[in-house]
């Protein structure tokens, strides 16, 4: 996203004093990366459960260790 603004420099259309300078990105430190995964159970008598498990880790790109791991199961029945 950083790059697609930056392309405003070019563009007539955008006061050039509003568009990010260069020189002016600082690299990141910290990288958030996970994924979702869906889970349906058939809970028999037409009941049926949905889990969501959200699954993240924070990493250190100065070393690349996983600062923090976390999963969180949020789940809904429904008739």
């Amino acid at each position: 996203m950083n790059i697609k603004a930056r392309e405003l420099r070019e563009n007539d259309e955008f006061r050039n004093s509003s568009v990010a300078k260069k020189g002016t990105l600082v690299a990141p430190d910290m990288s958030l990366s996970g994924k979702i995964l869906q889970r349906n159970i058939n809970m028999g008598n037409g009941k049926q459960q949905v889990e969501y498990y959200f699954m993240l880790t924070l990493t250190d790109l100065n070393n690349g260790f996983a600062t923090w791991e976390g999963e969180t199961i949020i789940g809904k029945r429904a008739w």
